[in-house]
C-alpha cells in the first residue's frame, strides 16, 4: 500500500523536528543556576527523576511548546540563559507535585524562576502595570466605564466595593509593597 503525500509529508517534518539536534557547550552551563533556584525557593532539581508524571498531569502542557519536565531538565544542566528566554506556563496548581515519586515541586520551581528573570531582566511589563493598578485601585484591572453602566443597568450598586474600606485597602497595600520592597523590585512610585 502506498504511503499517502499527505501523510508522506506530516511524517517527514515531524521526523526532522524530532530529530533537530541542538548540541550544549560547557560554556551554555551555569553551576551557579541550581543554587540561585534553591535560593528562590525552587527546591533542589536534582531529585527528578524525568520520569514525566509532571508533564502527564499538567493542565497546560498540551498547550505550551515547553513542557514541564524539560524545563527541569534545562535547570540540571545548567542552561540558565536557555530557560530564564524560554516561554514558560504555570497554573501553580501543584498536580505535578502530588504526582512526583520523588518529593519535587516542579510548581515551586517555576515561581523561582519568575524571581530570577525579575531581579535579572527586570519584571515584565504586564506585571508593572498590573501592580500599578492594585497600588492604586485596589485590583489588578480597572472596572470599564461599559461595566459599570451595565451594573447600574440590571439593578447592582454601580461599584462592586464600599469606598469606605477601599480607600483603607489601597493604603494597606500599599504599606505592604513598601515593607516589603516590592515597589522597588517593579519599578512603581508609590509616593510617600
Amino acid at each position: 500500500m502506498a504511503m499517502g503525500r499527505a501523510r508522506k509529508e506530516f511524517i517527514t517534518s515531524e521526523r526532522e523536528r524530532l530529530l533537530e539536534e541542538v548540541p550544549i557547550v560547557d560554556e551554555e552551563c551555569n553551576r551557579d543556576f541550581i543554587k540561585a533556584i534553591i535560593e528562590m525557593g525552587g527546591g533542589d532539581v536534582q531529585v527528578c527523576l524525568q520520569c514525566g508524571n509532571c508533564t502527564g498531569v499538567c493542565p497546560v502542557s498540551l498547550k505550551t511548546e515547553n513542557k514541564i519536565r524539560n524545563i527541569i531538565k534545562m535547570c540540571q544542566m545548567g542552561l540558565k540563559e536557555k530557560v530564564l528566554s524560554t516561554p514558560w506556563v504555570c497554573a501553580t496548581c501543584h498536580r505535578c507535585y502530588e504526582h512526583c515519586p520523588a518529593g519535587m515541586n516542579p510548581a515551586e520551581l517555576i515561581v523561582a524562576l519568575r524571581h530570577i528573570v525579575v531581579r535579572e531582566l527586570g519584571p515584565p511589563p504586564f506585571v508593572v502595570s498590573i501592580s500599578n493598578n492594585v497600588a492604586n485601585l485596589g485590583q489588578a484591572v480597572e472596572i470599564s466605564d461599559e461595566i459599570l453602566n451595565l451594573r447600574k443597568k440590571i439593578g447592582l450598586n454601580e461599584k462592586p466595593f464600599d469606598e469606605r474600606y477601599r480607600s483603607k485597602a489601597i493604603m494597606d497595600l500599599k504599606t505592604i509593597m513598601k515593607a516589603t520592597g516590592y515597589d522597588k523590585l517593579i519599578g512603581i512610585d508609590l509616593g510617600d
